[in-house]
C-alpha cells in the first residue's frame, strides 16, 4: 500500500514569495521610470532648456516608447543652439531620428505663448513650439497650463497616422479649452544630398518656424525624401521633368522648395532655390544668393520668401489645350506637363507651350493666361516632311533597296536549282542512273525562286528609280 507523503511547508511558501517579489520589483521599476520622467519634466518646466528635452527623449527611448522619444529628440534638435551644442548630443538625436520609421500623426499646435501643452498626461512643451508634434495615432485630451490655471478640451480628439493637422487652442471660461482642428497645406523642403547634418538642421528649423507663422506645416526633415518618393507624380517631375501626373492632393501639399548648393571660394556657397507649385505643376525661379556657412539658413529663408511672393503675385488661370491629331505631348520649358486634350492650371501671364507628336512638326504656341478665366487653345499639327535621298523619300529608297537585294538572292538560288536539274538529268541531286526519280526535282523549284526573285527585283528597282516629285512653281 502506497502512502503519499505530506509536502514540506517551505515548498508551498516559495512560489508565493517569488510572485510577491516579482510584483514588488515590477511596481518599483514602473515607479522608478515614472519618477525619472517626472523629474525630467520638472527640470524642463523650470529651465525650458534643450538639455531637459534630451533627457526626456532618453527616458522614453529607454522604455521603447519610440514615437514619444522621437518627438522629444526632434524638439531638442530644433530648439538647441546648434552652433554651440555638443556634437555628440546632436549626433545622438540625428541617429535616433534616422532609424525612426513608425507611422505617426503630425500636429502643428497653436495657442497662447508661454503656455505648457499636455497631450493626455505627457508634457509636450511650451508654446510656441519650434516645429510640429509627433503623436501615436489615437485619441487625446489636450491641456494648457497658463498663469497657474489649467484648461482642458471637453472631449478627446482623434488623430490618424500618416496625416498632418493644425490644432488651434483657445482658453475659455470654467477651465475649458476651445479647439479648432483641421488639415492644412504642407510645405516640402528638399535639400541637396550630402549636405552637412547640422547645416541641414539649421536650415530646416528656420523654414519650419516661418511655416508656422504662415499657418502652414513643413514636412519633417526625416520624412521629406520618403514623402516625395511616395508621391510618384511629384518624384517623376523632380527627377525626370515628367510632370504629367497629378502630384498629390492639394490639401496635403502646397509647394515644394528645391534647394541646391554650389561651393565657392573662401568657404562660401551659392544657393539656388526653385519653388514647385503643386496645383499648376509649374516651377518658379530659380532664385540665387551667395552666403557663408553661418548665414545659410537666413539666406535660404530669404529666397523662400521671395519665391512665395513671386508665385502668389502671379495668380492662376485655366488653359484648355486640344490638337489635331490628339495625343500630342505638352511641354512647358523642359517639363512634360500633359498630353492633348488637356485642361490645366497655369500662372497668369504669357506662357509658352510646345506640342510634340511623332511624325508631326513640333509647334510652339504663346498663351496669354488670365486670372480665374479659361483660355481655349486649338492647334493643328503639320505632318513632318519625309526625309529624302536624291530627292526621293528615304522610306522608298530603303524599301526598294531591301526588295532589290532580296530578289537577287532568291534569283541566285533559283539559278542554282535549274543548274542542278540540268546536270543531274532532271533528278535534282539524286543519282541519274536510277530507274525512277523519287523525291523532289530541283527544276520547278529553281524556276519558282527565279521568277519570284525577278518580281522582287522589278518592284525594288521601280521604287528606287521612280523619279522624285516635281516641286510646284
Amino acid at each position: 500500500m502506497l502512502v503519499r507523503a505530506s509536502q514540506p511547508a517551505h515548498t508551498l511558501i516559495e512560489p508565493v514569495v517569488c510572485v510577491a517579489w516579482i510584483v514588488i520589483l515590477t511596481l518599483f521599476g514602473v515607479g522608478s521610470s515614472h519618477a525619472d520622467r517626472l523629474s525630467a519634466e520638472q527640470s524642463f518646466r523650470a529651465t525650458r532648456s534643450p538639455a531637459a528635452l534630451l533627457e526626456m527623449a532618453r527616458q522614453y527611448a529607454s522604455y521603447n516608447q519610440r514615437t514619444e522619444a522621437a518627438d522629444y529628440y526632434r524638439r531638442f534638435r530644433d530648439s538647441a543652439d546648434l552652433e554651440n551644442t555638443d556634437r555628440a548630443q546632436f549626433d545622438e538625436a540625428s541617429q535616433y531620428l534616422s532609424n525612426f520609421s513608425e507611422t505617426v500623426a503630425e500636429l502643428q499646435v497653436r495657442g497662447p505663448a508661454d503656455a505648457f501643452l499636455y497631450a493626455g498626461k505627457r508634457l509636450i512643451g511650451v508654446l510656441p513650439l519650434p516645429g510640429s508634434v509627433y503623436l501615436t495615432p489615437g485619441e487625446y485630451i489636450f491641456s494648457l497650463e497658463l498663469s497657474k490655471s489649467r484648461y482642458t478640451t471637453p472631449a478627446p480628439l482623434e488623430f490618424t497616422g500618416g496625416r498632418a493637422s493644425v490644432l488651434e487652442l483657445e482658453p475659455a471660461e470654467n477651465g475649458k479649452l476651445i479647439y479648432f482642428s483641421k488639415s492644412d497645406d504642407r510645405w516640402l523642403l528638399l535639400l541637396p544630398p550630402g549636405i552637412d547634418a547640422q547645416v541641414a538642421a539649421i536650415m530646416h528649423t528656420s523654414v519650419s518656424q516661418y511655416a508656422a507663422e504662415e499657418r502652414k506645416i513643413l514636412i519633417s526633415a526625416e520624412r521629406a525624401i520618403a514623402f516625395a518618393k511616395s508621391q510618384i507624380g511629384l518624384w517623376r517631375c523632380i527627377e525626370n521633368k515628367d510632370c504629367r501626373q497629378p502630384f498629390v492632393s492639394h490639401s496635403e501639399l502646397q509647394v515644394a522648395f528645391l534647394v541646391s548648393l554650389v561651393t565657392e571660394v573662401d568657404s562660401r556657397y551659392m544657393i539656388e532655390l526653385k519653388i514647385l507649385d503643386v496645383k499648376t505643376r509649374s516651377e518658379v525661379g530659380p532664385f540665387h544668393a551667395s552666403s557663408d556657412r553661418r548665414e545659410l539658413a537666413k539666406n535660404t529663408l530669404r529666397l523662400i520668401k521671395l519665391s512665395l511672393a513671386a508665385m502668389q503675385s502671379r495668380g492662376i488661370g485655366q488653359v484648355a489645350v486640344s490638337s489635331e491629331p490628339v495625343g500630342a505631348q505638352i511641354f512647358q520649358g523642359a517639363r512634360w506637363i500633359s498630353s492633348t486634350p488637356s485642361r490645366m492650371d497655369l500662372f497668369v501671364g504669357s506662357q509658352q507651350l510646345r506640342l510634340v507628336r511623332s511624325g508631326y512638326v513640333p509647334q510652339t504656341v504663346d498663351v496669354e493666361v488670365e486670372r480665374d478665366r479659361e483660355v481655349a487653345v486649338q492647334v493643328t499639327l503639320q505632318r513632318a516632311p519625309w526625309r529624302t535621298l536624291g530627292g526621293r523619300p528615304l522610306w522608298r529608297v530603303a524599301l526598294g533597296g531591301s526588295l532589290l537585294a532580296s530578289g537577287l538572292v532568291l534569283g541566285a538560288f533559283g539559278i542554282s536549282g535549274l543548274y542542278m536539274h540540268y546536270v543531274n538529268g532532271g533528278c535534282g541531286a539524286l543519282d541519274s542512273s536510277s530507274l525512277a526519280c523519287p523525291g523532289y526535282q530541283s527544276g520547278p523549284l529553281g524556276a519558282g525562286l527565279l521568277a519570284g526573285g525577278g518580281i522582287l527585283v522589278g518592284i525594288g528597282t521601280t521604287l528606287v528609280a521612280w523619279p522624285p516629285r516635281r516641286k510646284e512653281p
